[in-house]
């Protein structure tokens, strides 16, 4: 169950802060290589993204390629080296050492097929949300591209430290160069070593964000080296005012892992603890675990006034087999409306959309005028329903109800700025003559709901009067004015 999810506090947090109001949000993520794993290949011989671990074993085989004798022990032992991430930066240094710094690149390009894949709909709907800024260490292309797709938002995308000053919020940050077109790379032992001095106004810009915002890890595991080093940089250069840093994944953590990770103040929110319905396959539970982190994102964003009365539009169904991912209430959220009656309409069908009306009619945003998208929407899923309550006014035996309908009709014709016609006219006229709104009759057994009428019925009463008082003067009736 969603409820049993223990980080699910560590995930709210995330949500209020990416959706904090503003041009963009109070969160930021750094994207890891795990999520260049969800890119699409754009025909059948693409190859596959590799893994931090893939990538070693392709370093251990040109520094020590399988020829049998002493060149084994050596290759076994740089196999075991390679598992620590020390040792594998290590493995890089040695490689440019042997072959120099061009091979290295040239290497880094051969296994990564950036080209040959394109952004998958994970990149889109993660650059759809409003983070602050979206930093990677990826050398690939796909967040960059991805981003064109984007309609909503624009991103200036920073690959060198040039770019810095002229870049505005929202970016994409590429921290460890672009294979495409900027050098170096940072690959080795050295290049981790020398980064914060060659590359200091990254680190500033890092640390500013990380102060600033909700920072969110995203596509590292916990011994990838660049998770290792972002977090034990934050750990050494802020100290006591470092700030949280949210580790995001199906992580899968062991309880000593865990902790080793809280002292060192990543926030682990492991996607492994979600326990779906049926077993997620072990080779794709990293995206669907992502596609749930995403998801729950997107449902976490607030109503916005603009929209009324439109009911939010949640922008991707989700899978049957996963588990909720909803973290607001959606209660004061406007309900969807029919834009007209059935074929048949009755009165069960009319009370239910009356039900509809009165509940958008709530969250109405205050405006002394709405604005014209507003009313367009308004009048569009009103002006079907006008002969319906017309028609089956008279099958409604409480007078009281009769003019609690047309009350509720007539506020949207008035928000929509759509005078009365000469039907509704009479129909209210008669609706008034039927009922004192200051001796209403008694039309609930229910003793409560009998007394929230009674009260409501004048101020319903003289609403309904006041349009009539308008509709006369806007006919130049002055009779029925002065009545």
């Amino acid at each position: 169950m969603l409820h049993d999810f223990p980080d699910r506090p560590y995930l709210d947090r995330i949500c209020a802060a990416l959706w904090r109001r503003g041009a963009h949000g109070e969160a930021a993520v750094m994207v890891g290589a795990g999520m260049s794993l969800n890119a699409q290949p754009r025909g059948a011989g693409s190859g596959r993204f590799p893994t931090w671990s893939a990538l070693a074993r392709t370093v251990v085989d040109h520094l020590y390629p399988a020829y049998g004798g002493a060149n084994s022990e050596h290759r076994k032992q740089a196999l075991q080296q390679a598992k620590a991430t020390s040792g594998f930066l290590r493995l890089a240094q040695e490689y440019e050492t042997a072959f120099g710094r061009e091979a290295l690149e040239r290497l880094i390009a051969d296994a990564v097929p950036d080209l040959r894949f394109k952004p998958g709909p994970l990149h889109q709907r993660l650059l759809a949300l409003p983070w602050s800024d979206v930093f990677t260490t990826n050398w690939d292309t796909l967040l960059e591209r991805a981003a064109t797709r984007v309609v909503d938002r624009h991103y200036d995308v920073v690959r060198t430290v040039s770019d810095i000053p002229a870049s505005a919020r929202p970016r994409i940050v590429k921290l460890h160069g672009t294979l495409s077109s900027i050098r170096p790379l940072v690959f080795t032992e050295e290049d981790f070593r020398t980064y914060p001095v060659r590359f200091a106004p990254f680190v500033n810009l890092a640390q500013q964000s990380m102060m600033e915002n909700v920072f969110c890890l995203l596509g590292f595991s916990g011994d990838d080296p660049n998770f290792l080093y972002w977090s034990g940089w934050v750990r050494d250069h802020l100290g006591d005012y470092a700030p949280r840093i949210y580790l995001v994944g199906w992580l899968d953590l062991p309880p000593q892992r865990r902790r080793m990770l809280e002292d060192r103040g990543v926030v682990p929110v492991d996607l492994a603890q979600l326990s779906p319905r049926d077993p997620w396959p072990a080779e794709t539970r990293h995206q669907r675990a992502l596609e749930w982190f995403l998801c729950s994102l997107e449902e976490a964003e607030p109503y916005g006034e603009t929209a009324w009365p439109a009911a939010p539009d949640h922008r991707a169904p989700q899978p049957p087999d996963y588990l909720p991912a909803v973290f607001v209430d959606h209660t004061d959220f406007p309900r969807q409306e029919k834009a007209g009656p059935e074929r048949s309409p009755n009165v069960d069908e009319l009370r239910n959309t009356v039900k509809d009306w009165r509940h958008n009619r709530q969250l109405y945003p205050g405006w002394v005028v709405a604005p014209q998208s507003a009313r367009f929407h308004l009048w569009l899923f009103t002006k079907q329903w006008i002969p319906t309550v017309l028609e089956l006014l008279p099958a409604l035996d409480d007078p009281v109800e009769r003019i609690e309908v047309l009350e509720d009709l007539n506020w949207r014709l008035e928000t929509c700025l759509v005078p009365l016609s000469t039907q509704l006219v009479e129909a209210i006229s008669e609706a008034l003559s039927t009922v004192d709104p200051l001796d209403p009759p008694n039309s609930s057994p229910d003793p409560e709901l009998a007394g929230r009428r009674a009260w409501d019925l004048p101020h319903r009463w003289v609403r309904l009067a006041a349009a009539l008082l308008r509709a006369a003067r806007e006919a130049d009736d002055s009779p029925t004015f002065d009545h």
